[in-house]
């Protein structure tokens, strides 16, 4: 016995399957913010490999040069905005290891 929504995603993937029609691309500014997504996932990933918090700085730093576009704080806002479960953002008191270096950061 199927359940509903597993019949139902069954017969989509069958459907798309024939659809002779090809995806339609994404508009230029979606495309580019997947292309910023994708950077801050690989970002992010390295941060955890190497047992880093992930702060905006960093983030910023890396997306920036992995996609050779500005990446900021609206990127990000964006990034939640259009898929709201992949992170979860949290404000926190960054300190340096240098003396009056250290700032608060929210990201």
């Amino acid at each position: 016995v199927e359940r509903p929504a597993a019949a139902a995603a069954a017969a989509a993937a069958t459907t798309a399957a024939r659809s002779p029609l090809p995806p339609l691309p994404l508009p230029p500014h979606y495309a580019l913010l997947e292309r910023k997504f994708n950077a801050l996932e690989e970002a992010m990933s390295f941060q955890r490999i190497r047992s880093q918090t992930c702060t905006l700085a960093r983030a910023v730093a890396a997306v920036a040069q992995a996609s050779r576009r500005a990446f900021s704080r609206d990127d990000l806002a964006r990034i939640v905005f259009v898929f709201p479960e992949a992170y979860e953002l949290k404000c926190a008191v960054v300190h340096d290891s240098m003396p009056g270096s250290g700032s608060g950061t929210c990201g």
